[in-house]
């Protein structure tokens, strides 16, 4: 392993159960932003009308960081430069440390398939780097999920979708069911982090790409932050994706998922 892909800490799950376990029919296995902790969100449990929904947090590992002289940091990948967000050239992102990333939370979504929970009632999401995680995850991973949701965030390895030849952004890297799959993605006007005009171009070459079910809601001022807007339009598109089971529509069959 590279210096900068150095894991100096393993993550660990912090589970939040539903409101009422016993209904708990679907999980959502969120990822912090880089720098933070998974408790920085354990209010997504209180989301309404979502009481069948399992909450899931886990925590990065801490990494030493290039950017922040090799010191140690919470982080699913290492960043190398400050303009991370817009990488389109091979060689400037950790793709050694995002695999590895993908590969524990692959591990962690397998655990609640295994405890009966269907591929289709589970959703992989995240917030900045914790977004890029989950992009990544959902829609060139090896488990086909309900949705993914991306809050202020991007699309990791965008040079991997271009054509040197034509110049297009190509789908070659993307599962064969992500042109299906449920995206929500959220990003404020006002984001000083990653720029609106990042979030903004990674949806427009997901859409070039193929993406047919991509809802991307846009936040005037808002920061590198959520808002109370924001939880509300994830809120509704939850319960689409992944009603209460008891809902007709209610599938774990990824050939049957509502339509948005």
């Amino acid at each position: 392993m590279s210096a900068a892909g150095l894991r100096l800490r393993a993550f660990a799950p912090t589970v939040l159960a539903a409101p009422n376990p016993s209904a708990h029919t679907a999980s959502l296995v969120f990822c912090h932003g880089f720098g933070a902790t998974a408790s920085d969100w354990q209010d997504l449990h209180q989301l309404p009308g979502m009481d069948h929904l399992k909450v899931i947090l886990p925590q990065a590992p801490l990494r030493a960081i290039s950017i922040n002289s090799m010191q140690p940091m919470p982080a699913w990948f290492d960043i190398l430069s400050m303009s991370h967000a817009a990488r389109t050239q091979d060689g400037d992102e950790d793709e050694e440390g995002l695999g590895e990333s993908v590969d524990d939370l692959t591990q962690i979504i397998q655990t609640e398939i295994d405890a009966g929970i269907a591929p289709g009632r589970i959703v992989i999401g995240g917030f900045s780097q914790g977004a890029a995680l989950a992009m990544m995850l959902g829609l060139a991973g090896k488990l086909r999920l309900g949705g993914v949701v991306a809050l202020s965030g991007y699309m990791p390895l965008q040079w991997k979708f271009i054509s040197a030849s034509y110049g297009h952004w190509m789908s070659f890297m993307l599962s064969p069911w992500a042109r299906e799959m449920p995206v929500f993605v959220g990003h404020g006007t006002a984001d000083p982090v990653i720029s609106f005009s990042t979030g903004e171009a990674g949806v427009a070459r997901l859409r070039d790409a193929g993406l047919q079910r991509l809802e991307f809601q846009t936040y005037p001022g808002m920061a590198h932050s959520a808002c109370l807007e924001e939880l509300q339009d994830l809120t509704r598109w939850l319960q689409k994706v992944v009603p209460p089971i008891n809902r007709p529509e209610a599938t774990g069959n990824p050939k049957l998922w509502p339509k948005l």
